[in-house]
């Protein structure tokens, strides 16, 4: 048997924020990633777009789509309701201090997605 307190000292905690997309709108409040990048999020249990990116910023004002590394294509993500959603590390956003979520379409009531956040 593992030795409890060996495990735990060795273990990475990842934490979890929640970004929320008012009815009747497609983008959610912004968080400060502050030392972290995302690995996935949790979309919620109803949805009214089947598709997700994000927007970045540096200054939490003026915010931008992130698009692929040409240039030319945004970066979308296919969801569905009620999934975990581990993302590709070209997705992690690792190079911007704000972001937020945008869903392709207008949302029919509030939508509550978790972000699962893992240190530098």
């Amino acid at each position: 048997m593992a030795e409890k307190g060996h495990f735990q000292q060795h273990r990475i905690y990842n934490a979890s924020e929640i970004l929320t997309v008012p009815n009747g709108t497609n983008l959610s409040n912004s968080i400060e990633l502050a030392g972290t990048f995302i690995i996935g999020f949790i979309t919620p249990s109803a949805l009214s777009s089947n598709k997700l990116s994000f927007q970045a910023s540096i200054d939490n004002t003026n915010w931008f789509d992130i698009y692929d590394a040409s240039g030319v294509s945004k970066k979308e993500i296919a969801i569905g309701a009620n999934r975990a959603i581990s993302l590709s590390e070209e997705l992690h956003n690792k190079d911007f201090p704000f972001i937020r979520i945008q869903t392709a379409n207008n949302e029919g009531a509030e939508r509550k997605f978790q972000l699962i956040l893992s240190p530098r």
